[in-house]
This record gives structure tokens, C-alpha cells and sequence, in this order.
């Protein structure tokens, strides 16, 4: 629960006292009560206006007679609501809790401070560091100077990084093939159907990014999904009683069943296009994104 979600499930945005709290959790609860409501979320409901009418009473009770929102961000109350602010900006990331104890203590400590305890962190960490600060300076209150320095860091980290562009064709990716790629005398076997990778060479990163090559009337998405745009008359399909597209050398039949007699649809193939990327096992094959055809009958 949060305050702008109380507010929001007791309706309570214009007008934010306790005697208004008190008012509209009465009609909410009444609305919602179990033993009156016999809807099947009447429960979650209740229990919800029950929440949101403890948490704004407590947030008020404290201050009944002040209007001026802004007071409940300041002294002590500003850090929590800074540090609550950190932790849903990085919430979901894997590495949540280191991050969360390093942007805790960069926007608590001087800026001399701050930069050296960035500048023990790996690459990764640092630049999603930097990007969470650059993005919310004006409330997290970063100076410039501190910004530039970080930028600068990374600048230094990253200054023998190596970047390999790659233009498979569309074949490479439907045969899972692999790409053998060989810097410094080390060796890396690129899984082709991946849209980037990351190696490291000696504590440098080698970036290899995959751009196909497509035809201008096929995209693959970030899922691996191909979208082919598609026209063909319908007098062909009914003489032909079947219908398919030649992607590269492979050869996809579309479900005449699934044709309307409209003159625009989309039309889903599930897995039978290339493979999905797979993060964890960057070599597995196992699992297939799906063909979308956006048919246009002429």
C-alpha cells in the first residue's frame, strides 16, 4: 500500500482530511462489506478499503489541519521516502539489494566519498548506476560535478571494450547456426539467432551484436518472433487450396483454415519459427518463437 493508492481506492484526492477519510471509508465499506456485497471480489475489496483507510489515518493523524502535502517529505521523512523511491527504481533487477546499498549510500555521502566507492564496482553495476542518477538527479539531488566524474569512470572502464557487428542471413538463424569468433587469441563460439552478447577478453568486454539480414518485407522482434508482411488473391488460394511463404530456403505453409474473407489479418504460426534466446543456456534450441503473417487479400 502507498498513499497514492489509499487515496485512489477511497476516493479521496480532493479532499484529504481525516473526517473525509472516515466518511468515505464508511460508504466503501458499506459498498463492500461480505455480508452485504455477494460479488466474488467482494472480500479483496473489503480488505483493501480496510488497508487504505489505516494507512491514510496514520499518514494524517499527525497533521489534521495541515493542507501542505510537501511537509510529509520532509526531515526524517524524506529519507524514507528517498530510499523507498531507490528501491522501486531498481525493483525487478537481479542484483536489486547490491544496487539498492550502493545508490543508498552514493546519495547519502559527499561526492568525493561516493565516487570512490563507484569506482570498485564492475562495469555493469556502475552504468546502471549512473543511469538511475543521470535519470532522477532532480530528485535524488545529484550535482552535476559527480555525474560528469562517474561518466568520466565509466569512460575509463570501458575504453578497451571491443564491439563486433554481425549480419547473419535469415538461414543461419533458422539452422541454429554458430558463429566462430576469435580476439586475442581467445575463442568464442556466437550463438547467431542471439541479438547480443557479452564476453569478457583479459577484464575487457567484447560486445558482439547480430543485426540480420531481412528481406524489406520481414522484422524479428526482441522476442525472436518473425513478422512477414504478406499479399496474395484470393482466386490463388482457392485454386491452389493451400497457401505458403518462402523465408529464405525454408518454406512455411499457412493454415488455410485460418484465412477469413476479410481483406487485412494477422495470422499466428506458433512455434515455427527460429529459436527463442534462451539466457540462461545460450545454446539451447528447444523452444521456437512463432511466425506472424499480416495477410493482405487482394
Amino acid at each position: 500500500m502507498n498513499y497514492k493508492k489509499a487515496c485512489e481506492i477511497l476516493d479521496v484526492n480532493n479532499d484529504i482530511s481525516i473526517q473525509n477519510i472516515k466518511k468515505q471509508y464508511r460508504l466503501k465499506a458499506l459498498l463492500y462489506h461480505p455480508d452485504k456485497n455477494q460479488s466474488d471480489d467482494a472480500n479483496t475489496k473489503f480488505q483493501e478499503i480496510s488497508e487504505a483507510y489505516q494507512y491514510l489515518l496514520d499518514s494524517e493523524q499527525d497533521s489534521e489541519d495541515d493542507d501542505n502535502r510537501d511537509e510529509m517529505l520532509s526531515n526524517m521523512d524524506y529519507k524514507y521516502y528517498l530510499f523507498m523511491f531507490l528501491k522501486n527504481t531498481i525493483k525487478g533487477n537481479s542484483q536489486e539489494p547490491l544496487l539498492y546499498a550502493i545508490l543508498k549510500k552514493t546519495t547519502t555521502l559527499c561526492s568525493e566519498k561516493a565516487l570512490q566507492l563507484l569506482q570498485n564496482l564492475e562495469k555493469p553495476s556502475l552504468i546502471k548506476i549512473y543511469e538511475i542518477l543521470t535519470k532522477n538527479k532532480q530528485y535524488l539531488h545529484i550535482e552535476s560535478d559527480l555525474l560528469d566524474k562517474i561518466e568520466q569512470l565509466i569512460g575509463e572502464k570501458i575504453e578497451n571494450d571491443e564491439c563486433v557487428i554481425l549480419q547473419p542471413c535469415i538461414d543461419d538463424l533458422f539452422e541454429n547456426n554458430l558463429y566462430k569468433l576469435t580476439i586475442n587469441q581467445h575463442i568464442y563460439i556466437v550463438p547467431l539467432w542471439h541479438t547480443h552478447m557479452v564476453y569478457d577478453n583479459s577484464g575487457n568486454d567484447v560486445y558482439v551484436k547480430c543485426f540480420p539480414i531481412l528481406d524489406d518485407h520481414i522484422e524479428i522482434d526482441k522476442h525472436n518472433n518473425i513478422h512477414i508482411q504478406h499479399k496474395e488473391t484470393l482466386d490463388n488460394i482457392w485454386k491452389s487450396k493451400e497457401l505458403y511463404l518462402n523465408i529464405g530456403n525454408k518454406r512455411v505453409d499457412v493454415p488455410i483454415d485460418q484465412i477469413a474473407l476479410k481483406p487485412d489479418q494477422v495470422i499466428c504460426i506458433k512455434h515455427a519459427g527460429i529459436s527463442q534466446i534462451n539466457s540462461d543456456n545460450i545454446y539451447d534450441v528447444s523452444q521456437k518463437s512463432h511466425i506472424y503473417v499480416y495477410l493482405k487479400l487482394l
